[in-house]
């Protein structure tokens, strides 16, 4: 067996007050080792273990069983975040129905609907645009994200971790010029932020949001990680930019620990017809 645990140390402060992200990608993670099992012939059964004094969160357990080499097994090693902005060519609908079906029964109760005409893409953009100016207001989020800034190559040597230039979807022109430049500072981080904010969210093809019955439960939180993987590897076997976009759920988050209400939880509701929405992405062309 495998057991998982969650490295609260390795959670992002402010932008992750109430470790929704930090179990979403342990689902990841575990979906990732469910494919694993399969293609090296063990058949894995996954039992949620929510242990929070030492951590645990799942245990994999391993049966032998047949050698299936699932094809998102073989896009792992291809898999990345694709930041730069996207051509906003329209997807095909039988991409969209292809990759919802991801949502089998064994990650329910996670599913995926989407958000693909004209009003709804442009308005999930104005929001994400909005949140983005809500979190650099912010100074405990603002710090807390550019504590994971790699502005040297010392930097990315020493950490091996965090945000670098060369993973925020700059053309190659610029990412040279970036490295030769003095590193940024906080103010210029959030700057460009934004600006990267209003560009991959306006030219997104399509938003993918990713719905639970209860985004507080662990249980949810690994489904809807392992779905989520499941989209990216999909988009990854089949040439799409693929984008994580959650500050509208982290400033939902971040004013919930701060105990208040947040200004965008009844916008989203609005908008995908759910109050439990667990994350968001945007998929598309990529133009780098």
């Amino acid at each position: 067996r495998v057991d998982v645990f969650a490295d609260r140390s390795r959670a992002t402060g402010a932008n992750d007050p109430l470790l929704r992200e930090l179990d979403i990608s342990l689902g990841c993670a575990i979906e990732n080792m469910m494919l694993t099992a399969r293609a090296n012939g063990f058949t894995p059964e996954l039992v949620t273990r929510p242990q929070k004094r030492s951590g645990l969160v799942a245990t994999v357990h391993l049966w032998p069983g047949p050698v299936v080499r699932d094809p998102l097994f073989e896009a792992i090693g291809h898999r990345h975040s694709n930041r730069s902005e996207y051509t906003g060519e329209a997807v095909p609908a039988s991409t969209l129905t292809d990759m919802a079906a991801l949502a089998d029964s064994d990650v329910d109760p996670a599913r995926l609907q989407w958000l693909t005409g004209a009003i709804d893409l442009r308005r999930f953009a104005e929001m994400l645009v909005e949140a983005t100016r809500a979190h650099n207001a912010d100074d405990q989020q603002s710090m807390d994200s550019f504590a994971w800034w790699r502005g040297s190559w010392d930097e990315v040597q020493e950490h091996r971790d965090g945000l670098n230039i060369d993973g925020v979807g700059l053309p190659p022109t610029i990412r040279s010029l970036g490295k030769i430049l003095p590193p940024s500072d906080r103010s210029a981080a959030d700057a460009t932020f934004l600006d990267r904010t209003r560009l991959q969210a306006g030219s997104a093809a399509a938003f993918g949001i990713v719905v639970v019955d209860n985004p507080n439960r662990l249980h949810d939180r690994l489904a809807g990680g392992r779905l989520l993987q499941r989209a990216h590897l999909w988009a990854a076997a089949h040439g799409l930019g693929f984008q994580h976009m959650n500050q509208i759920t982290e400033r939902i988050d971040r004013d919930h620990d701060l105990g208040r209400s947040s200004s965008f939880e009844e916008p989203l509701a609005a908008l995908t017809g759910s109050t439990a929405v667990l994350g968001a992405f945007r998929i598309g062309t990529p133009t780098v």
